[in-house]
């Protein structure tokens, strides 16, 4: 292979741990950016968005497994990005999964937003203050018993803080321990994922 490098992309800043594929896309709303497919712990299944300008994560993420009947269990694989099947592009997945492999397609529809039911634009949670110095609240705005589960992630893919949601609209968690950087707030629950970021200072 020649040619000479364009650039490089330490995990120190993307913070992703365990990545199976990658796409670069030039369509997106946010700049040129590269879609990654991340595993960061056990039966995790992730496809995040980072930024090629700072080399950060933009925020925009979606947990694959959440999309595939009947899987106990999806670990990250190949990832690519067509526009053969529509024109804002769509980026395909590649599962591990038990019992059955998938593959999984996307549709960016990049001027309505990415993952929009699933993540960043889904109205089912609000997450504030952010940024944040004290405690953040979760507030569900469905059903509270939709969601069991709050996680709080690392830019390195570790869970520093967990909680068991209860039937309350309203969860406060203590972030006054965590280092100052940018987090992954993550509900999950009854075939529901809400995803956001906050920046804690």
């Amino acid at each position: 292979m020649t040619g000479a490098l364009v650039s490089t992309i330490s995990a120190g800043n993307h913070g992703l741990t365990a990545m199976y594929g990658a796409a670069y896309d030039a369509l997106g709303t946010n700049g040129p950016s590269i879609w990654f497919h991340d595993q960061g712990g056990a039966n995790t299944d992730d496809i995040v968005e980072v930024d090629i300008a700072t080399g950060t994560q933009t925020g925009v993420m979606h947990d694959v497994s959440t999309d595939i009947p009947g899987a106990t269990g999806s670990l990250a694989g190949g990832l690519f990005l067509t526009n053969a099947l529509n024109a804002s592009g769509a980026l395909v997945a590649m599962c591990q999964s038990t019992p059955n492999n998938y593959a999984v397609v996307y549709d960016l529809a990049h001027s309505t937003g990415i993952f929009e039911s699933a993540t960043q634009n889904d109205q089912s949670i609000f997450v504030y203050p952010n940024p944040v110095t004290d405690f953040v609240r979760v507030k569900f705005n469905a059903d509270a018993a939709d969601f069991t589960t709050v996680q709080i992630i690392n830019a390195q893919g570790n869970v520093v803080k967990e909680i068991t949601a209860g039937t309350q609209q309203l969860e406060k968690i203590n972030v006054q321990d965590l280092q100052a950087g940018i987090y992954t707030v993550k509900a999950t629950g009854k075939n529901k994922t809400a995803v956001r970021k906050i920046t804690v200072q």
